[in-house]
């Protein structure tokens, strides 16, 4: 398998890694810590988000960090993940998020600005 190939396997094997977890009943989700194991293909290069470009090191950033709005592929529409509701200022220099309740950091501490 060349290595594009590779690549949209590896896309396509987290994709669908990540739907069944959407797949699963809220109840699989309401124990409190715990442990998850996730097996990949190499070691991530790096753990700085801005740094990625490598499909370990995206996998590790995509089930770690949230962003507050999200692109819908199909509909190529913003649609809120962290963040509730969000408004451009007039001049489009200021966007004001609405940030989303009940979320917290993996290590408990509420999410706020």
């Amino acid at each position: 398998m060349n290595t594009i190939g590779r690549r949209i396997f590896l896309r396509l094997c987290l994709s669908l890694t990540i739907l069944s977890f959407a797949l699963l009943p809220s109840s699989a989700f309401s124990q409190s810590g715990g442990e998850l194991r996730f097996c990949l293909r190499s070691e991530p290069k790096t753990f700085d988000p801005l740094l990625v470009d490598d499909d370990a090191s995206l996998s590790i950033r995509y089930l770690t960090g949230g962003v507050l709005v999200r692109v819908n592929r199909h509909t190529q529409e913003l649609e809120p993940e962290l963040a509730e509701s969000w408004k451009a200022s007039n001049d489009g220099k200021q966007i004001t998020f609405k940030l989303r309740h009940g979320i917290t950091f993996s290590d408990g501490t509420p999410f706020s600005s």
